[in-house]
């Protein structure tokens, strides 16, 4: 979608987190009007709010260390979770009876190429509200330690998504990150070195979107849109039930996608078998992003370890490492031919990554996201994901989404997970503990998940 790409780039700048009250008491009036205007979201509901409220009060008197752990299923959740500690858990606080002292927030991790898909304003933003880039793969000491440090001293909790990235999926869970349970129990030995005797607790918080704009004419708007990017010509006679044109649509993509990659990559893709036509999409799907993944880790020189999640990242952050040259930082002596090959190289890795820009959303859709009997939310969920399908092949990444338009989120509260106490209990074995914290997490995520109507 990018009609021109930049050349080599310096190294991504690790920056320190250093949280500035003036600058957040500045810009916190306008928290709420950025909420409405800008992520179309009305005043979050807060489900089970006083576990929030009372494990935030036991954090700020020193009885405990602070993990929130929260689902990660829309790129605006990150946002919509600041807001809900910096605007909303003050008044819940009060209308409780419970004095917290302000300001009230959180310590959020992110990843340290968020401007690869974001503006430099919210690079340049996060650290000075007290945000930690990390590396999710590549062995990162400075993030790692400033998390380490800021969990057992810092003045906010830590905010994470044990998902480890967006799943685009209000309606399914998806495989947690033992990182966060591990980064816990770091913390535990940390305070247990400095003598310390503070709980530490991951609370879980559950997030889910309503769409509000799910009328017969919305859909029907938005599946023209898809269908003249596709090149589609409109339905015909007796196929304009939106389920029947996301099929259409679901079933040309993955023809298409084929097609590319059997054309210009020499991949080969099984003939569809059998009667169920879903089934046959999604193993025709991932055999296209099989295709997607193996052409950037050939390139890259890099071996297929681990799930497809864990390889996209690998291979998204050895990317980077092409834009982002280490080795020629601050090389005002490079020759114009070697500047010319260094810019030449960063454009390949550009290319490269929209492989896995294009993996990264196909690997999160399913079969069951093109079933006949979803109700709106989940059809316009589907809509939304084929719609950002379309947009990745043309060269898009997260950013280049199209807007969900208005939308209704909860937030659900779950109950505090003791990582002392599973670390007692399983007498320091670290492995034991971690797969009980994890499992714990993960059972109260789908509790909390079914408790949401559609």
């Amino acid at each position: 979608m990018r009609a021109e790409l930049p050349g080599a780039q310096p190294p991504l700048r690790y920056v320190p987190p250093r949280f500035r009250g003036a600058l957040f008491r500045t810009l916190r009036p306008a928290f709420t009007p950025y909420r409405r205007w800008v992520f179309g979201v009305e005043r979050p509901e807060l489900r089970n709010v006083e576990s929030l409220v009372r494990e935030y009060a036991r954090f700020q008197a020193g009885e405990s260390r602070l993990i929130l752990a929260y689902r990660h299923p829309n790129k605006d959740d990150p946002p919509l979770t600041a807001y809900v500690m910096a605007a909303m858990l003050p008044r819940e606080a009060r209308r409780l009876g419970v004095r917290l002292a302000g300001p009230t927030f959180a310590h959020f991790i992110y990843g340290i190429g968020i401007t690869q898909w974001n503006s430099p304003m919210v690079g340049w933003l996060l650290p000075r509200f007290a945000g930690i880039p990390i590396y999710h793969k590549k062995f990162d000491p400075r993030g790692i330690n400033a998390v380490r440090r800021l969990f057992t001293d810092g003045r906010f909790p830590l905010a994470i998504a044990p998902e480890g990235q967006v799943t685009y999926h209000n309606h399914r869970i998806y495989p947690l990150s033992a990182g966060v349970a591990r980064l816990a129990l770091y913390c535990r030995q940390d305070l247990l070195k400095a003598g310390r005797r503070e709980e530490v607790v991951i609370l879980p918080v559950s997030l889910h979107y309503r769409y509000q704009d799910v009328s017969p004419a919305d859909f029907d708007r938005r599946l023209s849109v898809i269908e003249r990017e596709c090149g589609l010509p409109p339905p015909p006679e007796g196929a304009h039930r939106p389920y029947d044109r996301v099929r259409r649509i679901a079933e040309h993509l993955v023809e298409y996608m084929e097609g590319i990659y059997s054309r210009f990559h020499h991949a080969r893709f099984p003939r569809p078998e059998g009667r169920d036509w879903r089934a046959a999409w999604q193993r025709r799907l991932e055999a296209v992003i099989e295709a997607a993944v193996s052409i950037v880790e050939t390139a890259y020189g890099l071996k297929p370890l681990g799930d497809i999640i864990n390889r996209l990242i690998v291979a998204r952050e050895t990317g980077w490492d092409w834009i982002h040259r280490r080795d020629i930082a601050g090389s005002a002596g490079l020759s114009p031919m070697e500047r010319a090959v260094a810019d030449r190289k960063a454009r390949e890795s550009r290319l490269l990554l929209s492989h896995i820009e294009l993996a990264d959303l196909g690997s999160y859709l399913r079969a069951g996201d093109l079933a006949p009997d979803l109700g709106p939310n989940g059809l316009m969920e589907t809509v939304l994901n084929l719609h950002d399908l379309v947009r990745r092949l043309a060269g898009g990444n997260v950013s280049d989404r199209a807007p969900d338009g208005r939308k209704a989120v909860t937030f659900t509260f779950g109950d505090p997970i003791s990582v002392t106490e599973r670390w007692d209990a399983r007498t320091g074995d670290r492995r034991a503990a971690v797969d009980d914290c994890v499992a714990e997490l993960g059972k109260q995520f789908e509790e909390m998940h079914r408790q949401i109507p559609d």
